[in-house]
């Protein structure tokens, strides 16, 4: 038995040599990712010292327990810090929590009506579509998808950059905006699911690069091949997000901007002519939380569009007629009613759901082969800062 653990510790030590040298490898560099956002950032998010504790304060630093504690059950905020528990729980697949969560709310609104924070129209984040999934998503149950596809954000912890009027840009990255980010996704992932019956998931991992974005287009979007430092690391990182991804969500450090997302060509290093064609979406990190899920919704649904070549999101009444008079969708409703539909009628079409979510073709190469993929991306700069409390 002694020559055994003897055996057994002589294995073990060179992995975690190679553990603790891969750990320093990823110090070194500033590359630090996780399958969640703590862990990718290194921080804890929390209510910062000093800060008044109020309902906004505590929704931004994704302290909802403790936002709870505060208001109690007999006042304004009680319906609405349980609003956002049952999201929260919703998004980790946590059904059963959810809706004593939205029951609970329920009750307290007659009292204390929400604010303004849900008040949104059907299809575009409204509570009713979120209530309305939750039932579905709980009846579906247990699934074994055909495909998941692989999501992954890059988010530098910086920007230092002048905008298109001149001014210096200084932001820095912020733990609570990445795990409000990554609530959007929960909630991705089970509306996906749930409208393909329970074929396609998705899996996000969350990369946080210690360095600047230094340069904005003239529409206010931070430019990825921009980032300073960019070295070796960053190339092996790109490579990694083009072999290995299907869809890579670049989130830098800015209140506002532009978001926009599509398919087109990826930069695989600093000069931004080493390219490869790919689902991505380019998203400030103002935009992060749950206020603003339409737009998360809206640019990752054009990252399907594109791959599927159909029209799923409307930027003005023009696109959405057209969407009606396809689907047969009466007015009144929005892109996850027509998400639905798609995912119901002609998602994935002729495609399996591997072709139309991921590469296959790419994975098995042993170089990441440029696809050419049309540049696809449409030009809209949409939402004001919508996270009213």
């Amino acid at each position: 038995m002694a020559a055994n653990r003897a055996r057994s510790n002589m294995t073990i030590r060179p992995l975690l040599k190679l553990l603790l040298l891969l750990w320093i490898f990823a110090a070194a560099t500033g590359l630090f990712a996780a399958p969640d956002a703590q862990g990718a950032f290194g921080e804890t998010c929390a209510m910062p010292a000093g800060a008044k504790q109020n309902i906004t304060n505590y929704i931004v630093s994704f302290a909802f327990d403790e936002g709870l504690a505060h208001c109690g059950d007999s006042s304004k905020c009680s319906a609405t810090i349980r609003n956002w528990l049952a999201v929260r729980e919703f998004s980790q697949g946590n059904y059963a929590a959810a809706e004593k969560w939205f029951a609970e709310a329920e009750t307290l609104a007659a009292k204390y009506p929400p604010s303004a924070t849900w008040k949104k129209k059907r299809g575009w984040g409204a509570l009713e579509d979120v209530r309305r999934y939750l039932a579905a998503r709980k009846e579906l149950g247990a699934i074994t998808p055909e495909y998941v596809q692989k999501i992954r954000v890059v988010y530098p912890r910086r920007t230092r950059a002048t905008s298109p009027n001149g001014k210096t840009v200084k932001y820095d990255g912020n733990v609570c905006n990445l795990r409000h980010l990554e609530l959007n996704f929960g909630l991705l992932k089970q509306y996906l699911e749930l409208f393909s019956r329970g074929k396609l998931s998705i899996a996000v991992d969350y990369q946080v690069v210690d360095t600047d974005v230094t340069r904005m287009d003239k529409r206010g979007k931070g430019i990825l091949e921009s980032i300073v430092p960019w070295g070796a690391d960053m190339d092996q990182l790109m490579a990694d997000n083009a072999r290995n991804y299907d869809l890579v969500w670049f989130m830098y450090p800015y209140k506002g901007g532009i978001a926009s997302g599509g398919v087109g060509r990826l930069p695989l290093d600093s000069s931004g002519k080493n390219t490869i064609g790919m689902r991505r979406v380019w998203y400030p990190d103002g935009w992060a939380r749950y206020g603003n899920f339409p737009q998360f919704f809206h640019e990752y649904l054009h990252t399907v569009e594109f791959s599927m070549g159909l029209k799923i999101t409307a930027h003005n009444s023009a696109e959405t007629a057209r969407i009606l008079k396809q689907t047969g969708l009466s007015k009144g409703l929005g892109e996850s009613d027509y998400a639905e539909w798609h995912f119901a009628n002609t998602i994935p079409g002729q495609k399996s759901f591997e072709k139309a979510f991921g590469y296959p073709a790419r994975r098995r190469q042993q170089n990441a082969a440029d696809e050419d993929l049309p540049e696809e991306i449409p030009v809209h700069a949409e939402q004001k800062d919508n996270n009213a409390d």
